[in-house]
């Protein structure tokens, strides 16, 4: 419901978190491969979400170093650019919460 300046930094961390949890119930093997994190944020706040979603483009600018910049980006859903007929025409669970979600912040402006 409000904007996170760091919120590239937390990506990372929870995403190094899902993959770190997830490798404890595997066996190490030869092959073995890591999954794909695909991080989402949704923002339910009245302010325009400015802030950067590549943590690549606010990383110290350094091209000797390009090679080593940690790239992960991730993917904003601001529920106030949906409508609500939109969100009802999808029906599915995810649509519902968002709805409750976005009632939630309309209440809290009045």
């Amino acid at each position: 419901s409000k904007i996170e300046p760091k919120m590239s930094l937390r990506i990372i961390n929870y995403c190094i978190n899902i993959i770190y949890e997830w490798s404890k119930g595997e066996k190490i093997k030869k092959e073995m491969r890591y999954p794909i994190v695909v991080p989402i944020v949704i923002y339910t706040g009245k302010e325009s979400w400015k802030k950067q979603q590549d943590f690549e483009e606010i990383q110290a600018e350094n091209y000797q170093y390009d090679d080593y910049k940690i790239r992960p980006k991730y993917n904003l859903i601001d529920i106030n650019k949906i409508t609500n007929q939109r969100l009802l025409k999808e029906k599915s669970l995810f649509g519902y919460v968002m709805m409750l979600e976005k009632s939630k912040c309309e209440d809290k402006s009045k």
